[in-house]
C-alpha cells in the first residue's frame, strides 16, 4: 500500500497534483520492478494509493483502505530529520492513529528525500529520520523493519503524454537516488538503507 502526504502548492503556475500523481505512479512501477509486490502491479493502477493526511482527518484506518498494509510505502517531501515537515515522533503517532499495529505492517518504506541519509564522517552520532522512526515504531511493533533512501529521490525521463480530448498527463520513466555529497547516482533498487534499530 502506498500513502502520500503531498504539500501545499506554493507557485500557482505549478500543478502539484499532476506532478505528485506522476511521482506516485513512478514509485509504484519502480517498486514493482524491484520487489514484484502484487499491490503495485501495473494493472492495479493507483487503487493501492491513499492520501495519508485525508485518512487521518476522516478517521480512516489502514484496515479500511483497499490493499494489503503488510508492506507500506509512505511518500512526501523529506529531509534527514523530517517527513512532510513532521519529526519521527509525529509520524509514528500518525501511523499508530492509522492502525499500523492492527494492520500487521512488517515493512515500512519511507520514500522521502534523505530520510535514510547517513553521515559517513567519524563525528558524533545523529540518528537519521528512518532510524528515529524505527525506534518509535519498534516500541510497540518489535518486528517492523524500516527503510529509507540514502540520498535524494530523483524523478527523470519526464514526458507529457496525450490521453485524449486534448488532455495530457505527466510521466516519469526513471526514479533513482542521488547522493549529493558524493555526486553519485544509485539505481532505484540500490538506493535504500535499512534503519539500524
Amino acid at each position: 500500500m502506498l500513502l502520500f502526504y503531498g504539500k501545499p502548492m506554493h507557485n500557482l503556475d505549478d500543478d502539484e497534483n499532476l506532478s505528485r500523481f506522476a511521482r506516485l505512479a513512478a514509485l509504484r512501477s519502480h517498486f514493482f520492478a524491484f520487489k514484484q509486490w502484487p499491490e503495485f502491479a501495473p494493472e492495479k493502477k493507483d487503487t493501492q494509493t491513499h492520501a495519508m493526511a485525508m485518512a487521518l482527518k476522516q478517521g480512516t484506518t489502514l484496515g479500511d483502505m483497499s490493499g494489503d498494509a503488510g508492506i507500506l510505502v509512505i511518500n512526501a517531501h523529506g529531509s534527514a530529520k523530517t517527513f512532510s515537515g513532521l519529526d519521527a515522533d509525529q509520524v509514528a503517532a500518525d501511523l499508530f492513529a492509522l492502525g499500523i499495529e492492527a494492520a500487521g505492517t512488517r515493512e515500512l518504506w519511507v520514500a522521502a528525500c534523505n530520510s535514510g541519509l547517513q553521515d559517513q564522517r567519524n563525528t558524533r552520532f545523529s540518528p537519521t529520520f528512518t532510524q528515529q522512526l524505527s525506534m518509535r515504531l519498534r516500541e510497540r511493533m518489535p518486528g517492523i523493519v524500516v527503510y529509507g533512501p540514502r540520498g535524494i529521490l530523483r524523478y527523470g525521463e519526464r514526458t507529457m503524454e496525450n490521453i485524449g480530448n486534448g488532455q495530457q498527463t505527466l510521466r516519469y520513466g526513471r526514479v533513482y537516488v542521488f547522493d549529493k555529497k558524493d555526486k553519485h547516482e544509485y539505481p532505484f533498487e540500490q538506493g535504500w538503507v535499512r534503519a539500524g534499530y
